[in-house]
């Protein structure tokens, strides 16, 4: 069974799966969503991929602590290593480069 994990953003119109090393592999964005313009996409899917990415190390900590213990030396390694899979960067640290009319594709 291979890890993945699975995030949303703008009450589910933008929906995205990530693998076990938080690569973007599936994303959907709903024509509602897309008319809001570039910015709100741009937002919702790092939101979203951001999400995905912390989903798989939900489940890989909990994976792991079911298998050697949750305090155990092989949970913290495990959970540091996914850790950096956190790539998405922050929606805050993003700077706002969308026009007037909301953003460009």
């Amino acid at each position: 069974m291979a890890l993945t994990g699975t995030g949303e953003a703008e009450r589910g119109g933008i929906s995205v799966e990530v693998d076990a090393e938080g690569v973007l592999r599936r994303l959907s964005v709903t024509d509602v969503v897309a008319s809001k313009g570039g910015r709100v996409v741009e937002l919702g899917v790092l939101t979203a991929v951001r999400a995905a990415q912390s989903d798989v190390v939900q489940q890989a900590e909990a994976l792991t602590a079911q298998a050697w213990g949750a305090d155990s030396r092989t949970a913290q390694i495990v959970s540091q290593e996914y850790g950096a899979n956190l790539t998405a960067p922050s929606t805050q640290a993003l700077p706002n480069t969308s026009g007037p009319d909301g953003g460009t594709w």
